[in-house]
């Protein structure tokens, strides 16, 4: 999702505002609600990691004179929607888990895993750098 609504070109206040975001969590959690009727008692959800540092997402962008990067030469914009998606999923899980107490349901944070990883690169032993844009 977080490719396709800004290769069409969706701003991120388009997409807040025409709550595409959240027409994709509510399916999520219809789905799960589904699962949950079916007797799963334990459920995993993972959120959405960085998209801006996909090789695609800087391929797109690339010809893009007023996309933004972060200091990692990540896609900025990307990534924040990335973050915004995460964040109206948590919610939605919060309402699941009111209504399923007898559920387990954990969010995988795919988002603070890949940024973690980012953030720490070097103590890791700099098996690999961050991308950086480069406009040559």
């Amino acid at each position: 999702m977080t490719g396709s609504a800004f290769r069409q070109n969706h701003s991120m206040e388009e997409i807040k505002k025409n709550n595409l975001v959240s027409d994709v969590v509510e399916a999520m959690k219809q789905a799960l609600k589904k699962i949950i009727n079916r007797g799963a008692r334990k459920v995993i959800v993972f959120g959405v990691a960085l998209d801006g540092c996909r090789p695609i997402s800087l391929a797109i962008q690339s010809a893009n004179k007023s996309a933004t990067y972060d200091r990692f030469g990540c896609v900025k914009d990307n990534n924040d929607f990335c973050k915004y998606h995460n964040e109206v999923l948590q919610e939605g899980l919060k309402e699941l888990r009111e209504q399923h107490p007898d559920v387990q349901i954990v969010y995988g944070d795919l988002y603070s895993a890949m940024q973690s990883v980012f953030d720490n690169f070097k103590s890791l032993g700099e098996c690999f750098s961050p991308f950086i844009h480069n406009d040559v």
